[in-house]
């Protein structure tokens, strides 16, 4: 069974730049719309914010999303955003900086807050603009490729032995070795 859209959406967003893709964030986190608010940068799951986010270029799928809390997956069945908060925290960021997101990579400093739009609580279907929204003047993202070792001796998870300027054993080695 289709379904087919007749109301128009309550919400109004304003429409996703030229040469951008609009990420979406679902959380449940207070701190986290206080924080983006409040002009830190975005940064969830260690700088890889491909894992918890979603891009689309067409707002219309964004608004979509937003009001259903979920999307097709393909697989003949839908993935629930909204499971994961009634808060979405919305970004617009190039095409050209999104693709260094794309693969085993990081973003050192997070997102730029100047490409945070704001959020929308999904209780209200209310929109919550960033006053620190200003993607022409975010210099450009750094990123690092994403080592899942170098993340795990981070966490003190994993210790790598480093190397010693004494030989190595020869001859029988000890039981215990």
């Amino acid at each position: 069974m289709k379904i087919i859209r007749i109301a128009q959406s309550k919400l109004n967003l304003p429409p996703i730049p030229d040469g951008m893709v609009r990420l979406t964030h679902f959380t449940a986190s207070p701190y986290a719309i206080k924080n983006v608010m409040n002009g830190d940068n975005f940064d969830y799951g260690g700088g890889m914010a491909q894992t918890t986010t979603d891009a689309f270029s067409d707002n219309q799928k964004v608004l979509n999303l937003i009001e259903e809390g979920t999307y097709p997956t393909g697989l003949g069945g839908n993935f629930d955003r909204a499971y994961f908060g009634s808060n979405v925290i919305l970004m617009d960021i190039p095409f050209d900086e999104h693709k260094k997101l794309l693969g085993v990579t990081a973003i050192t400093e997070g997102i730029p807050n100047g490409y945070v739009l704001g959020y929308v609580d999904r209780k209200t279907m209310s929109f919550h603009p960033n006053s620190g929204y200003s993607p022409a003047n975010v210099p450009p993202l750094e990123t690092k490729e994403w080592d899942a070792l170098e993340g795990l001796v981070e966490e003190g998870l994993v210790e790598i032995p480093q190397p010693t300027s004494q030989p190595p054993p020869s001859g029988d080695l000890p039981l215990s070795w």
